[in-house]
């Protein structure tokens, strides 16, 4: 799926890189001051979709029918602080919605039939 995501970006006429977003994240421990200690993390961005000022972050996953498999996919997202689209495109036949931080979901059968559902 993700190779036929990066052909029909590229074949818009797209530049498409891998992206990756580099945290510091809160964990449970406490250190022998009493602060928490934060670890670093990498979450990856599938596709960073670049065209003139258009650009989009997108996630391809073939099944977000669980919550644990939404949080997976979406976190990477929920941590780029632009006001650029952040999209997940899947297999699941869901009608396109947007979540409460604005992240849009949509099928991939209606990416490929709609070439303007990203400005949607």
């Amino acid at each position: 799926m993700e190779n036929i995501l990066y052909n029909e970006l590229r074949y818009r006429g797209f530049n498409v890189d891998v992206g990756e977003v580099d945290i510091n994240e809160k964990t449970d421990r406490i250190d022998v001051n009493g602060k928490r200690i934060y670890s670093p993390q990498s979450y990856e961005v599938d596709f960073i979709a670049s065209l003139g000022n258009l650009k989009f972050y997108i996630q391809s996953a073939l099944d977000i029918t669980s919550e644990a498999k939404r949080i997976n996919e979406t976190k990477s997202l929920y941590y780029i602080n632009d006001s650029f689209k952040k999209i997940i495109v899947t297999r699941n036949g869901l009608a396109p919605s947007v979540d409460d931080k604005g992240v849009l979901t949509i099928d991939l059968f209606d990416f490929l039939r709609d070439e303007n559902i990203l400005n949607a």
